[in-house]
This record gives C-alpha cells, structure tokens and sequence, in this order.
C-alpha cells in the first residue's frame, strides 16, 4: 500500500526533465517561424499592391501624356487645314512649295497620331489592377481613331471629327487627372 508523503514528491529523472524543456522549446520555435512567416507574406502582399499602384499611376500618367500629343496635333492639324483651305481658294495649283509642306505636315501629324493611339493600345497590355483607369485608357484609344489610316488624304477627314477627338482627349485627361488624385 502506497501512503502519500508530500515531502516524498517524484521530480521525475534528469531525462525527463531535459525532454520536457526540449518539447517546450520546440512549440515556442515553431510558432515563432510560423508568425515571421506570415509577417513576410503580409509585407509581400502589401509591396505588391503598393507596386501595383504605383505602376497603374506610371501608366495613368504616360496615357494622359499621350491623349495631350493627341488632342495638340488634332488642333495643329485643324490650324493647317485652314490654311490649306485658304492657300487652295487663292492659289489653285499644288506647285507652291508652301502648299506641299503644309499637306506633308498634315500627313506627317495623321501618322503621328496613328503612333500615339498605338502607344494607347500598348499601354492597355501593360497589367492594371484597377479597372476604371484600363477603361478610360481603352476609352481613349477608341477615340482617337479618326479612321485618317483608311484614308490618307487628310482632306476626307471631317473638321468635326477632328474637334470630337480634342474634346474626348481633353475629357479622358481630366478623367485620368481625377483618378490620379483619387489613387
């Protein structure tokens, strides 16, 4: 029969006691990498969206560098189609050295913009997480083809759409200045 001695208590061996502390270091270590681990991520997850961002703001900022190229060559070109207008009623021969510049211009400018709506098109491939500035990028390249690529005699473009294509660039551009204030 067992009697119970509190002063005859079992500590247990020095085995016991080294397995124990051990176990219980283990548990502390494994949850000490299990919370640095998940620390990492969450500071992966929050670089990555303030990368992501900042590439949007990069991309937001180059599509309203562009639809400004856009909108001040349509205006350059309305500029040179009143003078081509107004050379063609006083002078009814393509001879005048001003004359074919002014045309060369105006072709050159077309093929310009034709680069820069490419440009906008580019710029729509590029990864953007936010959806509404891919939409007024989109918006924009839409906009800008005034068709002038079908026909290259700049004369079939109409003035009208000449002046739509500035005021959607103008438009698309307060759009994308609010969104970047808003971002």
């Amino acid at each position: 029969m067992t009697v119970f001695c509190p002063l005859a208590i079992d500590y247990g061996s020095l085995a016991d006691w080294v397995a124990g502390v051990g176990t219980l270091l283990a548990v502390i270590a494994a949850l000490w990498i299990a919370g640095s681990q998940q620390r990492a991520e969450t500071a992966s997850r929050i670089q990555l969206s303030i990368d992501a961002k900042a590439r949007t703001k990069r991309i937001v900022r180059e599509a309203s560098e562009i639809a400004a190229q856009i909108s001040q060559r349509s205006q350059q070109i309305l500029s040179r189609r009143e003078a081509i207008d107004t050379e063609d009623s006083q002078i009814k021969a393509a001879t005048d050295e001003k004359f074919i510049w002014l045309h060369a211009t105006v072709i050159q400018y077309l093929h310009e913009m034709s680069g820069f709506r490419e440009q906008l098109i580019a710029l729509c491939r590029f990864p953007i997480d936010d959806v509404s500035a891919f939409v007024i990028i989109n918006r924009m390249a839409h906009e800008a083809d005034i068709g002038y690529m079908r026909n290259i005699d700049h004369r079939r473009v109409p003035k009208f759409e000449l002046q739509r294509v500035v005021h959607d660039m103008e438009q698309r551009r307060n759009e994308l200045s609010n969104f970047i204030e808003h971002a």
